[in-house]
């Protein structure tokens, strides 16, 4: 089985069991990961630094069928909100992707492993690999849940 981090544990229970409550502990309070996992409908996102109250509050919140995220957290989040229109690149500025790398996208984003696309596409695990290396530094991601966040915003592979 492959490693997951997170971000992905949280979008894969979010999909296949959407009533479980997820409560995300961080010391990150990294704009990219608070966005990405505050659109994955979380249920709290609390700071590694939150005193014993804030920690209650918060669950507190999620019992009432709330949810909760630090100030800090939420502050990253309203400012995104707020400002959304110029965190989007236009539509002349995407990079352009081949075929294979097209292909390797969408198995991806249907959340197979690159083992998985290796075997489907019948090439080897190091060229799934290069390939993710490649499509991540094109669209400036670092994670794999950034690479399932830009094809879910931009639409690349409509329903």
């Amino acid at each position: 089985m492959d490693v997951m981090d997170g971000m992905e544990a949280a979008r894969i229970i979010k999909e296949k069991y959407k009533d479980t409550k997820i409560i995300v502990s961080s010391s990150s309070a990294e704009t990219g990961q608070v966005i990405e996992l505050i659109e994955l409908n979380i249920d709290a996102y609390i700071l590694k630094s939150a005193d014993k109250n804030e920690i209650i509050k918060a669950f507190d919140y999620i019992a009432l069928g709330g949810i909760y995220h630090t100030p800090k957290v939420y502050e990253i989040w309203k400012n995104y909100k707020e400002n959304i229109a110029t965190w989007h690149k236009p539509l002349n500025k995407r990079p352009k992707f081949s075929s294979r790398e097209m292909q390797i996208l969408k198995l991806l984003f249907e959340g197979k492993s690159a083992s998985q696309i290796g075997n489907q596409l019948c090439i080897s695990y190091h060229t799934v690999c290069s390939h993710k290396a490649h499509i991540m530094e094109k669209i400036n991601v670092k994670k794999i849940s950034g690479v399932i966040k830009y094809v879910a915003e931009y639409n690349i592979f409509p329903s």
